[in-house]
């Protein structure tokens, strides 16, 4: 190896570390800024979209899937035109209608496991909203559990008759 080459390797080692230690300070920053539980509420506009992502509240991965569905459906029945004039007819014909009908099954498959995602997101954001007010981030949830009290109402001519 010629001697300008071990200047750019030495460089880009020094590069790695440098970006390795900015990747460290911005993972830091980044949990403070967005991950901390009293940050949820605070922020609106891009700086709420940005946190939403971070914490895998919005998915972009259905949205990424469609275009793929799109890409694979028109390569399948492009695919399946030049078969239908290169090949044969049958061939042709064969992956236009089973090649789509394939592909469409696969991406629901996928599209299914995320949309049962959303649809558990969305009752538990439902059923958030029903149970009353948000607890205090604050107060560990232990400190909570201790200082919330059940009491149970029991009716001894009940437990009589259930004996029975």
């Amino acid at each position: 190896m010629p001697a300008y080459m071990y200047s750019r390797v030495s460089g880009l080692g020094v590069f790695l570390v440098i970006a390795f230690i900015l990747a460290i300070a911005a993972c830091v920053a980044a949990y403070f800024i967005f991950f901390s539980p009293r940050s949820r509420f605070r922020f609106t506009g891009f700086a709420e979209w940005l946190h939403e992502f971070l914490n895998f509240r919005k998915l972009i991965v259905t949205d990424i899937l469609k275009i793929l569905y799109v890409f694979a459906l028109t390569f399948c029945t492009l695919c399946g035109l030049f078969a239908l004039f290169a090949v044969s007819a049958l061939s042709g014909l064969l992956i236009i209608i089973l090649g789509n009908v394939c592909v469409r099954i696969f991406y629901e498959l996928i599209i299914v496991i995320f949309s049962i995602h959303s649809n558990i997101a969305e009752l538990n954001e439902k059923a958030g909203k029903k149970s009353g007010p948000e607890p205090d981030p604050g107060v560990p949830a232990a400190q909570a559990v201790e200082t919330a009290t059940v009491t149970l109402a029991v009716d001894p001519a009940a437990t009589e008759k259930s004996e029975r």
